[in-house]
């Protein structure tokens, strides 16, 4: 069950623009409301996921274990937004981990209530992956930034543009989609 107040914060976000009255109406009657307390871990690397979290109150850190053990910090997203949709539709473990940096209200969306609305209100369920496909590339966005401001403190920021420009090139041209 959504609170009116969390269902009015939901609905405010921009990544839910194209939402209409009806898709509004049933996304909400299969959402859950959650709480969370600052330091609490919500999805951890490695691990399954079977949600959606979105975060309609606070922060969160968003953060990976590299192979050699150091972790790194990628990003903090702030309200409202959404995550955990990489590990959800590929499902595969979560690339990353993500920790409450404050005290969260978030509502999530479980696999089988979304499955039900794929079957039952396809076009709610459509509607709701523009909005999926929205928040992944406002994500893509911030890393894509975040790794030219690091290129850009480099002793030879010229050579390491070049380097990222290439991998663009790459990851762009050479995906496996």
């Amino acid at each position: 069950m959504v609170s009116q107040d969390a269902a009015e914060r939901f609905l405010h976000a921009s990544f839910l623009s194209d939402l209409d009255a009806t898709a509004r109406r049933n996304l909400l009657q299969i959402l859950e409301e959650h709480h969370a307390a600052s330091g609490e871990v919500l999805l951890r690397q490695g691990e399954p996921n079977d949600r959606i979290h979105f975060l309609i109150e606070g922060s969160v850190a968003v953060s990976r274990v590299m192979s050699n053990g150091h972790q790194e910090r990628l990003v903090d997203l702030h309200a409202p937004t959404s995550f955990g949709e990489i590990s959800y539709f590929q499902r595969k473990p979560q690339l990353v981990t993500v920790i409450a940096a404050t005290d969260l209200r978030y509502l999530v969306l479980e696999r089988q209530a979304h499955e039900r609305l794929r079957q039952d209100d396809p076009r709610t369920s459509e509607q709701l992956a523009t909005a999926a496909i929205r928040v992944l590339a406002g994500h893509f966005d911030l890393i894509d930034q975040r790794i030219a401001e690091l290129v850009a403190r480099q002793p030879d920021p010229q050579k390491e543009a070049t380097e990222w420009e290439n991998f663009r090139a790459r990851l762009f041209g050479e995906s496996k989609l």
